[in-house]
């Protein structure tokens, strides 16, 4: 790295930040143009596979199938015909690396068209890189559709202007997880699927920036990149600091380069002509793809413990370390997940809002939420969850929903998607204040849909829950409890990335106080003998019986509904049944 450093850059983005007072560019601006994906229609179904487990044909047409080993989803249950059920069991063998795979996700500028510059509309994204494998032999279905949601709309690509030039040239990225997000695939083999096998979740944790190309006829040009870590676990905060070292060695790497074709700092930090901005810009198009330092800090992270109780990462050469503790409890993994997942959605909803869609979740209720923001909508699907305990969503979670699985939207059967507001056009039962339900044959012709609308830049939401039908419980004035919490949470102005201390304090208030009404106003309804695991029952149906005797009437229409829901027979026969 010519022994330059990143001290050497920081001072350089510290002068051009004072030069240029442009707002920080975000990386998650989505075009209104209309993206149409270019695939065939066979990766059509390595999409559906890599989120269901079966193609959505498959879903509609085949003969019921037993999705899960439950004596009330087999035996009494209708449901059992239609939707696969993914569990979050985990196979403890094949968690021995602390990330599986690693991508690097854009365009190959020499596919970039003259018409696609001219009109700067969404491209295909593609695989550019994968760690240790070539992208383009690999069979596996979720390392051939990742790219797609990544960019769910497609790789934005714009017309380089001075101003913003030296702005992604030398600019600093104030919050790098305004730039990232998080989403899900099945980890599975789609080729060889099992729906008796449980399967578990791949997290997918993402950092996208700008890279800059030369045109050939004259200018600039910037595309979208990704940095995307395949991982068995939920360290986020670990996974972004990687993520963060990997973008900053391409930094480096172009501050290296602009040095070499400069000689000197003066001559690209004083001058702003056109020429100089000009050699600049192309000196920063010769950034290789990859290169020895990142493959060795991926080498460095790829034979970390995960089973260590600190990950410590040092490098003196590349002059980079990381040190983060792992959580090493249950509790302490959930207290993480709700602190990085959840604060950025919540910090948007009123305590009324938030359990109006949290108890449409638990009634298995499909739940739609639309932004374009990428970060917001991961947080929403994946953040909302984390406040079931201990009760798990038992059926499709897309937290990034691509234009190539829009009609996944119609599809029969229960689900938590993350959708584009740019692609609800394509959706013919959603439109913007007005929500019908498809009809559908069969076991899932009633099923019902509420769908969030998350304003992009103001914390506002907007439920539109008129084509669901239920009765929220009153659970000893829940809501006033959650006032005082969510009132912390509401006190930004803008929505909340990084929570401090006394917003991590109040959402973990609030994850304290769902599991104890849950726990006194579900959990405690069952038999004491069954409650101290004196005994256990072969038949769920006797415990929901129990539970829903016992519900105080003002919750009983809602337990009416929630004892027929796969989420707590699952519950009931992990902890108090014996088949």
């Amino acid at each position: 790295m010519n022994g330059r450093t990143s001290e050497e850059l920081q001072r350089i983005q510290q002068h051009v930040s004072k030069q240029f007072d442009a707002p920080q560019q975000n990386a998650f601006r989505m075009s209104k143009k209309s993206y149409k994906p270019k695939e065939a229609n066979h990766h059509q179904e390595d999409l559906e596979k890599s989120i269901l487990g079966l193609s959505i044909k498959q879903i509609k047409d085949q003969a019921p199938i037993n999705l899960r080993e439950s004596l009330i989803i087999a035996q009494t249950t209708p449901r059992k015909a239609s939707a696969p059920v993914i569990s979050q069991q985990v196979k403890q063998d094949k968690r021995n690396q602390i990330f599986s795979e690693f991508f690097i996700i854009g365009v190959d500028p020499s596919t970039i068209t003259k018409q696609e510059l001219d009109n700067e509309v969404p491209v295909e994204p593609q695989n550019l890189y994968m760690f240790k494998e070539d992208p383009k032999t690999s069979t596996c279905q979720r390392r051939i559709v990742v790219k797609d949601f990544c960019f769910p709309n497609g790789v934005q690509i714009r017309t380089l202007k001075k101003k913003r030039a030296h702005k992604i040239l030398y600019g600093q990225q104030t919050n790098s997880k305004e730039n990232s997000f998080v989403f899900t695939l099945q980890a599975q083999n789609m080729n060889n699927y099992d729906v008796s096998v449980p399967d578990e979740f791949i997290y997918c944790n993402v950092l996208i920036f700008d890279e800059i190309h030369k045109i050939p006829d004259g200018g600039f040009y910037t595309s979208q990149k990704a940095l995307c870590l395949m991982t068995n676990y939920r360290f986020f905060e670990l996974y972004l600091q990687i993520l963060n070292v990997i973008y900053s060695l391409y930094k480096i790497e172009r501050f290296n380069i602009l040095q070499e074709d400069f000689k000197t700092e003066h001559a690209f930090l004083m001058q702003n002509t056109e020429e100089t901005i000009v050699k600049e810009l192309t000196a920063a198009t010769r950034v290789p793809l990859i290169f020895p330092e990142v493959e060795t800090v991926l080498q460095l992270f790829s034979q970390a413990n995960p089973l260590d109780n600190i990950i410590d990462l040092r490098n003196k050469i590349l002059r980079c370390s990381i040190s983060q503790r792992i959580p090493q409890s249950m509790k302490e993994l959930q207290l993480s997940d709700v602190d990085w997942l959840a604060p950025m959605f919540l910090s948007a909803l009123s305590a009324d809002q938030f359990l109006k869609i949290l108890y449409a979740i638990m009634l298995e209720k499909s739940v739609i939420f639309v932004s374009d923001n990428l970060p917001l909508l991961s947080s929403a699907v994946l953040g909302m969850q984390c406040f079931l305990l201990p009760f798990k969503w038992s059926y499709v979670q897309i937290p990034i929903l691509p234009k190539s699985l829009i009609d996944m939207v119609e599809a029969p059967m229960p689900f938590l998607v993350g959708l584009l507001r740019a692609h609800l056009s394509s959706v013919p039962s959603i439109q913007e204040g007005s929500v019908r339900n498809p009809s559908f044959p069969g076991d899932f012709s009633d099923q019902e849909r509420m769908v969030v609308y998350i304003n992009d830049t103001k914390k506002e939401v907007t439920i539109d829950d008129q084509t669901v039908q239920y009765s929220q419980p009153n659970f000893k004035n829940l809501v006033d409890k959650l006032a005082l919490p969510f009132s912390v949470l509401n006190s930004t102005k803008y929505y909340i990335y990084t929570p401090n201390d006394k917003q991590k304090k109040a959402l973990n208030e609030i994850s304290d106080l769902m599991l104890s009404t849950f726990h006194e106003n579900i959990s405690n309804n069952l038999p004491s003998d069954i409650l101290k695991g004196q005994k256990k029952v072969g038949d769920p149906r006797i415990l929901t019986e129990s539970i829903l005797q016992n519900a105080r009437p003002q919750d009983r229409k809602f337990m009416e509904q929630f004892v027929n829901t796969c989420m707590l027979v699952q519950y009931l026969e992990r902890n108090f049944c014996q088949f």
